[in-house]
């Protein structure tokens, strides 16, 4: 989903309503670092003070799914 927004200017005022900075981290695990310093520094502009996260560092492990066998069938 991240990587279909062409424009982060389309987003922003709803960054900036909620004080979601961390969506900022989240671009910059894609590579798109111009997005995540612009929202940045938006958001440093309009007096939030911003401390940068990635929110997709801590993933849960989630075991593979194996073709034909029922997950309820496998062992965790």
């Amino acid at each position: 989903m991240l990587a279909a927004v062409r424009d982060v200017s389309g987003i922003l005022g709803r960054l900036l309503d909620g004080g979601h900075s961390a969506i900022a981290g989240a671009f910059r695990r894609i590579s798109r670092t111009s997005f995540a310093d612009e929202i940045i520094k938006t958001m440093k502009s309009a007096g939030y003070g911003v401390r940068e996260s990635d929110p997709f560092a801590e993933r849960p492990y989630v075991p593979a799914i194996v073709v034909g066998v029922p997950p309820i069938c496998r062992p965790a």
